[in-house]
C-alpha cells in the first residue's frame, strides 16, 4: 500500500465483514446455484456452443419481490443516507476468505428510486 519510491498514499480499502449472509467460496457456487444468464436465460454451455436464446426469462431485469427475500423487512426510507466511507490501513486483512478490488477515482454516488424516479446523490447530498 505504498506509492511511489516506498511513500505513503491515500489507498483505502472497502471492508465486508462477516455477517449472517457471509458465505464462503469454497462452499458457495453462484454458478451451481443461479446457472443462467438474466439477460438471456442460457446456461453457461449454451453461451459457449453460441446458441441462441428463444427468450429471456420471464423476470429478467426485474427487482426480487421483497416478500420473497428470506431476511427483507419493509422499513420508511431515513431522511439523509450516508454512504459507507473508507477507514485507513496500514496492510489489507490475511487469510483466504477476503478478497479485495482495485480502487478508481470518481464519485461516490447513493442511488434510490421513489415514485418511479431515480436519484443520484453525492456523498454531501447534493443531486
Amino acid at each position: 500500500m505504498k506509492g511511489k519510491d516506498g511513500q505513503p498514499t491515500k489507498n483505502w480499502l472497502l471492508i465486508k465483514h462477516k455477517d449472517d449472509e457471509a458465505v464462503s467460496e469454497s462452499t458457495y457456487s453462484i454458478v451451481e446455484k443461479q446457472p443462467f444468464s438474466i439477460a438471456t436465460g442460457r446456461s453457461l454451455e449454451e453461451i459457449a456452443a453460441g446458441k441462441e436464446s428463444t427468450h429471456p426469462p420471464s423476470d429478467a431485469g426485474r427487482a426480487p419481490d421483497p416478500s420473497q427475500l428470506a431476511n427483507a423487512r419493509k422499513e420508511s426510507q431515513p431522511a439523509v443516507l450516508k454512504p459507507q466511507l473508507e477507514t485507513l490501513a496500514d496492510e489489507p486483512p490475511s487469510g483466504e476468505e477476503w478478497v479485495h478490488e482495485i480502487k478508481l477515482d470518481g464519485y461516490r454516488v447513493l442511488a434510490g428510486i421513489k415514485d418511479g424516479r431515480v436519484t443520484l446523490l453525492t456523498r454531501s447530498g447534493k443531486d
